[in-house]
């Protein structure tokens, strides 16, 4: 291990907390076990809130039962379901034990029990992924969900259900914490009330008040700053309420003060094509924000907030000149000691001219640990100024970060001010309101004498056109740019539309030596 490994080594495992250390060692030496047991108990009747459809993900016929997520699809036969298929990777098996079909428009009670059926009925020595508490977790709260819809009264399944509570209960994720965390909690709080199994109510209650707390910023943002997490979250405090509401139990309260918030943050998101894509956001993964709040809307009542929250303690800003709208990462990674799906994005922003995505940030395609997910999570993929195309932050390995730049703001209704110290550079990004438009000012301190590199990646779907060196017509936009350097130029890059859907796009790139000026007017 060379000087540099070991740097990155430092960087990367300083920030932990002592329990994630101590559970990964703990986790390694005792391994998982479930055992599926005979329970004194029955499912409650439950009478819920109507919930969000998921998207389809599973058709049967003639003996084949085909699942499609991510992008990539397989088929079974009937009988002999690969619960571990492992051939797209680890999110798409991950998927597979999900069961969010249990909730596309077209599932019928006899399929859903039938493939809840072939599920269980195969050790872990066929499906280990049954000993991961992450899909574990969301498999209880889509079967808790489906118990309730149906009315499902079915021994076997309280037996399995309650085993994998049993199960979970020994094997939270602390050694991740963050979402992972959060969703154990979730899953403990309501698969506990689906079976009226007390300890695990109770277990689920204290862990859900501990991280909400933790987990939700001031501002509602999720502190994971990746606006599909956000949404997923949120789908899952709802869910929480929901079940909360239907039992008349006491954390109902406390969890709608957290949607509260949660959606007030959403909102920011309304009448936009699609979220973000900041951080590990990606296409088709989460509820769309017009879905999201009509289901806030529908457990919160009068309580459903009547504006967005004030932006500030997530680190991004939004400011609007006319039909133009931006959204800004003025912050630093976080959560610090859990920065999986944090980008080296420092800076970066997207544009939008009337809910239209214009300059936009690539998002994700993969989850897989290889050159598209580093590439994907570097300086390169987001509209930021960087050396040489270095990474403002060591991201690496996949979920790693190593090294973080350190990023300070101010805003106003009419300006963002960001600056971003990265090794030996300092970056400052003005945002402006200007007559009829929005600038763009980029400074920066750099005496290492590699060149500064900008970049403006375009959404694919945009009309783009060169009209000189420094002036662009992109859809009904004009972009100006001039660089103390004078250098402007056009290069390809690859756009995310969804997991394993990668598609050719444009990006204008500039270099500057100290100085350089973005100008964006209607056409």
């Amino acid at each position: 291990m060379d000087l540099h490994q070991i740097k990155r080594l430092y960087h990367t495992l300083k920030h932990l907390k002592f329990t994630q250390v101590y559970h990964q060692i703990k986790y390694r030496l005792v391994k998982p076990k479930r055992v599926a047991t005979p329970w004194d108990g029955a499912f409650a009747q439950v009478d819920l809130a109507d919930f969000p459809k998921k998207q389809k993900s599973l058709s049967n016929s003639d003996g084949v039962w085909s699942f499609s997520f991510l992008n990539l699809e397989q088929s079974f036969s009937y009988d002999s379901i690969d619960w571990s298929f492992g051939n797209y990777g680890m999110l798409w098996t991950y998927n597979l034990n999900y069961f969010d079909w249990l909730h596309q428009p077209d599932i019928s009670k006899e399929d859903g029990l039938e493939t809840l059926s072939q599920f269980y009925s195969n050790p872990a020595e066929k499906n280990p992924i049954i000993l991961h508490p992450y899909p574990t977790s969301l498999r209880i709260i889509n079967t808790a969900k489906f118990i309730s819809k149906w009315n499902i009264t079915e021994e076997w399944l309280y037996y399995e259900l309650v085993s994998d509570l049993k199960f979970l209960s020994s094997r939270l994720e602390y050694h991740l914490l963050a979402n992972h965390l959060l969703e154990n909690a979730f899953a403990l709080y309501i698969g506990g009330l689906i079976t009226n199994q007390g300890e695990f109510i109770q277990k689920g209650k204290k862990l859900l008040v501990r991280e909400l707390k933790e987990q939700v910023l001031n501002d509602g943002m999720h502190y994971e700053r990746s606006p599909m997490y956000h949404i997923i979250i949120l789908e899952r405090l709802l869910d929480a309420l929901n079940f909360a509401k239907a039992n008349g139990d006491d954390l109902e309260s406390t969890l709608k003060s957290y949607a509260e918030r949660m959606t007030g943050l959403a909102m920011h998101w309304e009448n936009l094509d699609r979220i973000p894509m900041m951080q590990d956001s990606a296409y088709d993964i989460a509820l769309t924000v017009p879905e999201i709040l009509k289901y806030s809307k529908s457990l919160l009542g009068d309580d459903y907030p009547s504006k967005s929250n004030d932006l500030k303690h997530s680190g991004y800003r939004k400011m609007n000149s006319g039909s133009l709208r931006v959204f800004a990462n003025a912050g630093s990674i976080g959560p610090v000691y859990q920065p999986a799906h944090a980008h080296s994005d420092e800076l970066s922003f997207e544009l939008f001219y009337s809910g239209t995505p214009i300059i936009v940030d690539t998002g994700i395609s993969t989850y897989e640990k290889n050159d598209i997910r580093f590439k994907e999570r570097s300086s390169i993929s987001h509209n930021c100024v960087s050396l040489s195309y270095q990474n403002l932050s060591d991201v690496w390995a996949g979920f790693r970060v190593g090294k973080r730049a350190i990023v300070e703001s101010k805003s106003a209704p009419d300006f963002i001010l960001a600056t971003c110290k990265s090794n030996s550079i300092l970056i400052s990004r003005n945002f402006q309101v200007v007559s009829g438009g929005l600038l763009v000012e980029d400074n920066i301190e750099n005496n290492t004498g590699l060149p500064a590199l900008g970049c403006l990646h375009l959404h694919p779907d945009i009309d783009f056109e060169m009209l000189d060196s420094n002036n662009f017509k992109v859809s009904e936009l004009m972009i100006s740019i001039s660089a103390d350097s004078s250098d402007v130029w056009i290069e390809d890059y690859t756009y995310c539309k969804g997991y394993n859907n990668r598609v050719p796009s444009k990006k204008l790139v500039y270099s500057l030596k100290n100085h350089a000026k973005i100008e964006f007017r209607k056409a």
